[in-house]
Formats: structure tokens, C-alpha cells, sequence
């Protein structure tokens, strides 16, 4: 702060120390001298003072910045969205795998986890499927089995009309 003072000090002083002799000096063949030498004068005390002076810019590290509590929350909610939005694209496209061989199913959800590597993987998947179509539970885990690998499938049966008055 001391440095930013004296710099704003030399620079009035040397801008009304300019103007003066701009005033008083008589030929415009000098003037542009004067003003050529005064501007010299004035960066040199400009640049003099701010190396003489210590200026301290603290500029946080990479590390600093990880470890702030703002950083890890941004993070926590990227990390979270981007295992969310993971999760609804692959449950999308197993429905529509499903779909494309003959199975309706009602829903189908994924477990979903992130480990501290920040791999996603999936631990099992659910899905619900209408009760007329119980013969066909072998079928959806090889559908399932073919698109993401072996996992735990669970399957549940439900009412049709229950997703009718839903």
C-alpha cells in the first residue's frame, strides 16, 4: 500500500512539475524536447519506485484452491450431477433396448456409484415389469447383460392397470 502511495505522489509531483515548465518554455521546437525528457524523468521515478519497493502478490496455489470448502461442495454437485445424468441416459437406453425386443418394460432404474477415483460404476439395475410378462425375465437379463455387462438384475412384476392410474 506504501508503494501504490508513493508512486501516486511522484506521479503528481511530476505531472504539475511538467505542466509548469510546459507553461514557461518559449519555442514549440523545445517544448517537444522538454516533454520528450519529462516523460523519460517520469516513467524512470515510476519504474524506480515500484522496484525499489517490495510488492507482494499472493497468488494461491493449485493446492490451496482443492481444498477450500466452496471447491469441494462445486465438486461434491458436479460429481453428483454428473452421476445422475449418467444414470438417466443408460436407464433410457435400456428401456428402448427393451423395447426393441418386444419387452415393455415399466421402468427401469440403475444403482449408480462413484468411487473416490471418480469412476462411475454400475452395481445393479431394477426394473419393473408388467405381471403378464413373467416369462420373459431371462430375456431382460440378457438384453441388460448385452448393453452394460453382469450385474445384479432385479426384477418386480406390477399390475397394468396400476400404471394406468398413475
Amino acid at each position: 500500500m506504501d508503494t501504490l502511495k508513493a508512486i501516486t505522489l511522484i506521479a503528481c509531483f511530476l505531472g504539475i512539475a511538467i505542466s509548469m515548465l510546459d507553461i514557461i518554455t518559449p519555442s514549440e521546437k523545445l517544448k517537444k524536447q522538454i516533454r520528450f525528457i519529462f516523460s523519460l524523468v517520469f516513467i524512470i521515478a515510476i519504474t524506480s519506485s515500484i522496484l525499489n519497493s517490495e510488492i507482494d502478490f499472493e497468488i494461491p496455489t493449485s493446492k490451496d484452491i482443492e481444498q477450500s470448502e466452496q471447491y469441494q461442495a462445486v465438486m461434491k454437485t458436479y460429481t453428483q450431477n454428473l452421476a445422475d445424468n449418467f444414470k438417466t441416459n443408460i436407464e433410457k437406453n435400456l428401456e428402448e433396448k427393451l423395447k426393441i425386443n418386444h419387452i415393455g418394460a415399466k421402468k427401469v432404474s440403475l444403482n449408480v456409484d462413484i468411487d473416490g477415483n471418480e469412476c462411475i460404476s454400475i452395481k445393479g439395475a431394477d426394473v419393473v415389469l408388467a405381471k403378464t410378462d413373467k416369462n420373459v425375465s431371462s430375456k431382460v437379463k440378457s438384453v441388460i447383460e448385452n448393453e452394460i455387462g453382469s450385474i445384479q438384475v432385479n426384477i418386480t412384476y406390477t399390475e397394468e392397470n396400476d400404471e394406468q392410474s398413475n
